[in-house]
């Protein structure tokens, strides 16, 4: 069975892309935040031209916001390279025997697939 060829890992139609695993990669260990450095002279020291609370809560929302970016980016990632991941597989399964795909079941579970669905796989 496929399957069991993929998981032996002798299957060579398996393979990613340069780009999946670089992204697989990335998934797999998240970049720590991007933290907000201090600055070398404080907030207030601007005054009155500028806010020392405006100017600390403008640089803090573009550390806030790249988080918000990264996180969602994360998540895309781990959602789309593991559904890319998951169906390769099911498309090899699906493969003719001849190409290395999947057998159908014998025995019970043949019989019963084939009673209750109908088809013969």
């Amino acid at each position: 069975m496929a399957l069991r060829t993929l998981m032996a890992g002798k299957s060579p139609s398996l393979r990613l892309g340069p780009r999946l695993q670089l992204a697989a990669s990335a998934a797999s260990r998240p970049s720590p935040p991007p933290l907000l450095p201090d600055l070398p002279y404080d907030y207030g020291s601007r005054q009155p031209a500028i806010s020392g609370e405006i100017m600390q809560l403008h640089r803090q929302a573009y550390v806030a916001n790249s988080n918000e970016a990264l996180e969602q980016l994360h998540d895309a990632i781990k959602f789309n390279g593991g559904g890319h991941v998951n169906h390769s597989i099911v498309w090899n399964n699906l493969a003719p025997i001849q190409a290395g795909g999947g057998e159908p079941p014998k025995g019970s579970l043949g019989w019963a697939i084939d009673n209750h669905f109908g088809l013969a796989l």
